[in-house]
């Protein structure tokens, strides 16, 4: 469900970047502007049109999900600090 709340966030961000309200939005896409809030929401149950939402916006989303390498990197480095401190609070116990 939190990858449905940031790709729903990351649509949101785009669409106001592109000056679009989620009516005029709704309106190009033929859709209801309640199932474009529900999807800027991230709730379950709207994959059938992300790919629809994603071509408009001009976002590839395939590539959404995925990391950068300096993201995964710094998402490594900080799991392995996590890790040491939480030895290191054990051995001293």
């Amino acid at each position: 469900m939190v990858q449905l709340e940031r790709l729903g966030a990351l649509f949101r961000q785009r669409r106001l970047e592109k000056g679009l309200s989620q009516e005029e939005f709704s309106s190009m896409l033929g859709l209801s502007r309640t199932r474009i809030s529900a999807i800027e929401r991230g709730v379950p149950g709207q994959s059938s049109i992300l790919a629809e939402v994603a071509d408009a916006l001009g976002l590839d989303l395939v590539a959404l999900p995925r990391e950068s390498a300096e993201a995964a990197v710094a998402r490594s480095r900080a799991d392995a600090v996590r890790a040491r401190r939480r030895h290191l609070s054990r051995g001293s116990e």
